[in-house]
């Protein structure tokens, strides 16, 4: 209800008793000791955080709303995978008449005056991928930007709209990279589960090198955690039958 363009709507009761409720000024690492003694606990309940793309010593207590949805409100995967429903959206749209135009990389937004939000074109490049699809620019009622922040902005915005300059970029620790592996399995896997936690390392000693904040920002661990999901163990039709879809993900290092 906040659009965040003044500080006076922080002036509230209400969001004060809030920030005190939340534990809004400790960081999530602390919060949960509050209520965790359990060392193994502790860190089954910590690891989610990580996703967001911060180390559970320096992300908001706020977070633990992430934890507790997971854990109270169940993990749930759609037959098909992840992509399901996304691709169940753009067939509903598809017999709406929308069209899409898949491979077309967007590099610029036009405008109409000085009104950041008055875009009039968004401009693309040739595709690599459809011959016929040359540079051009393509007339638009408004535009939705869900790319990166940091690639819309210093990319495709002209500086007069940008909210922050290179300098300001250059400062931020940006979320770490992560490295994906796909693996398809011939056979099945016994013993792992849909979702599965690979914790024989220290995970505190892997964050620390994923998370310095010193040039370069992080270095890989020699050592690290790693997250397994084996969603053919819950949907059979993401692998052949007997055979297994395993993904792999591990926190690679922080971009500077």
């Amino acid at each position: 209800w906040k659009p965040m363009i003044s500080f006076t709507e922080l002036l509230d009761v209400d969001l004060m008793r809030s920030a005190f409720e939340l534990d809004m000024f400790s960081c999530f690492s602390g919060h949960l000791r509050k209520f965790t003694i359990d060392p193994l606990m502790h860190l089954i309940l910590k690891w989610p955080v990580i996703f967001i793309g911060a180390d559970p010593s320096d992300a908001a207590a706020m977070y633990s709303l992430m934890t507790y949805a997971g854990h109270v409100r169940g993990t749930w995967y759609p037959d098909g995978g992840l992509s399901a429903p996304a691709l169940a959206l753009a067939d509903i749209a598809r017999d709406a008449g929308v069209e899409f135009q898949m491979g077309s990389e967007v590099t610029s937004f036009q405008f109409d005056g000085a009104d950041p939000e008055a875009v009039s074109a968004i401009c693309t490049a040739a595709s690599g991928t459809n011959a016929s699809a040359a540079a051009a620019c393509h007339e638009v009622d408004a535009v939705i930007a869900a790319a990166d922040y940091h690639h819309v902005e210093q990319r495709l915005l002209p500086e007069r709209f940008r909210n922050y300059d290179a300098s300001f970029w250059d400062r931020q620790i940006l979320s770490p990279s992560t490295l994906l592996y796909y693996l398809g399995f011939d056979k099945s896997l016994p013993g792992l589960m849909h979702h599965t936690f690979f914790f024989e390392e220290d995970l505190d000693n892997h964050l620390q090198h994923v998370f310095a904040h010193r040039p370069p920002g992080g270095s890989y661990a020699q050592n690290p955690t790693f997250y397994l999901s084996a969603t053919s163990k819950t949907d059979p039709n993401v692998a052949p039958p007997g055979g297994e879809s395993v993904f792999v993900l591990e926190i690679g290092r922080a971009h500077v």
